[in-house]
């Protein structure tokens, strides 16, 4: 905060929370029309105001599959940008898609990896999926080879891009309007990506959901992989407890 004396930081993130897109213009000197952004606040479902995952999983016993991706995201900026892991359970009878794990942070290539098969053992993740391309693909192959190796077993599908990604994650958008695809209200970063998608900053996690979704609409089942709900014998991870990414929290959305 330059002028704590002026505007302290609760108040500035009261103002964020509040009207972001005031926020953006008028401290941030980012203006956003909101008439260019593709997903509607007012259009996006979030399923676990209403329950809780385990809730979730009772309610539709025996009809739900886990599925995943991963954007690494390596050296795409100075820095480097997020990599995100996204978690969707798919109602097998509905089709319904909901967002379960929105994890987006900076995070080297093994720590990945370990993130991954954690969430392979926590939730029973019928498929998991990751982009067609030489880093990708060696990393997939690490995946398979240190999950076999303590006996997880992933099962990794390699993903091709045959369109422009703002395209791709733009196809979503009916599927938020319809509520055939509902979302996590402690998926902060994910939400924010949305709300000014494609005009923010970063879109790794969008990038993500949206081959997370590819890979829920073309899975049918016949595997038998079921998802009984999260695994209470497995530990949380950070983000299933609530709190932000490694350099940070997560930003706050309604």
């Amino acid at each position: 905060v330059l002028w704590p004396e002026c505007k302290g930081f609760y108040e500035l993130m009261k103002k964020r929370e509040d009207d972001p897109v005031s926020f953006q213009n008028e401290m941030q000197n980012e203006p956003i029309n909101p008439a260019e952004c593709h997903f509607g606040e007012s259009e996006t479902i979030l399923w676990d105001k209403k329950e809780t995952q385990e809730e979730l999983f009772d309610r539709r016993a025996g009809k739900l599959a886990t599925l995943g991706t991963c954007d690494p995201s390596m050296g795409k900026s100075k820095r480097g940008d997020p990599s995100a892991i996204i978690l969707l359970a798919k109602d097998m009878e509905t089709g319904i898609m909901y967002v379960l794990v929105a994890d987006i942070e900076r995070r080297f290539p093994d720590k990945i990896i370990d993130d991954i098969l954690a969430y392979h053992q926590k939730f029973r993740i019928a498929k998991f999926g990751m982009e067609k391309v030489q880093f990708q693909e060696y990393l997939a192959d690490h995946l398979k080879k240190i999950g076999n190796a303590r006996g997880i077993y992933p099962v990794v599908e390699a993903l091709s891009q045959t369109a422009d990604k703002t395209a791709r994650i733009a196809s979503l958008q009916p599927l938020v309007k319809s509520g055939f695809l509902q979302f996590s209200m402690r998926s902060h970063q994910l939400l924010e990506e949305m709300r000014f998608f494609p005009r923010g900053n970063h879109d790794d996690g969008l990038d993500a959901l949206e081959m997370a979704v590819r890979i829920a609409r073309d899975y049918g089942g016949d595997d038998g992989l079921i998802s009984l709900g999260p695994s209470r014998d497995i530990p949380d991870m950070p983000y299933d407890t609530g709190s932000g990414p490694g350099d940070g929290e997560f930003n706050s959305s309604s």
